[in-house]
């Protein structure tokens, strides 16, 4: 995953002066040894061809989904992920600033998701069909990833965040991801 990861911002890198920041996001941030594809966001100056840079990452190993924004565009809906992701190369600044005034869930959205997900579990054990019961088991457990989701923004929102304590139990070399 890594070697993959290191070669797409390289190849990045070389297609777009203007580039910034470069954030993994979605199951490979978290579960790499699980993740089928790669989500990357990146955050440009620029604004390079986007089937271009699609293309100029098609050969990789895993495929990869890549969103482009500009830099001072605004993440929508797409910033919780983006929240819960991880930066792999760029200005830590630049993202930060992408995500400032996100709204924070709030715990009765993250109760609410558990219990949607504890229905999807129900319906998949009531399932006659087999591709039905498999949809809804993996419907369920993607309904429980994206509470786990909810709740880290919750906890990454508050003064243990990631400058917070927190980040002093992990050696200086995991803090900034985009020194290496």
């Amino acid at each position: 995953m890594a070697a993959v990861l290191e070669e797409a911002v390289a190849r990045l890198r070389r297609a777009d002066p203007g580039l910034r920041a470069v954030i993994l996001f979605g199951s490979a941030a978290w579960a790499g040894e699980v993740a089928r594809d790669l989500d990357l966001l990146i955050l440009t100056e620029g604004w390079p061809e986007g089937s271009a840079l699609h293309d100029l990452l098609a050969d990789l190993p895993l495929p990869v989904d890549l969103v482009i924004r500009r830099v001072g565009e605004p993440l929508g809906r797409l910033a919780p992920a983006i929240r819960a992701g991880r930066l792999i190369w760029g200005d830590p600044q630049i993202l930060e600033e992408a995500l400032s005034g996100m709204p924070v869930p709030s715990p009765e959205e993250v109760w609410q998701t558990l219990a949607a997900a504890e229905d999807y579990a129900r319906l998949a054990q009531e399932a006659v069909s087999p591709l039905r019961r498999d949809r809804h088991y993996r419907t369920a457990f993607n309904t429980l990833f994206e509470a786990a989701r909810l709740a880290v923004m919750i906890y990454l929102s508050t003064d243990e965040d990631a400058g917070g304590a927190f980040s002093v139990r992990f050696p200086p070399s995991s803090r900034n991801p985009s020194a290496a």
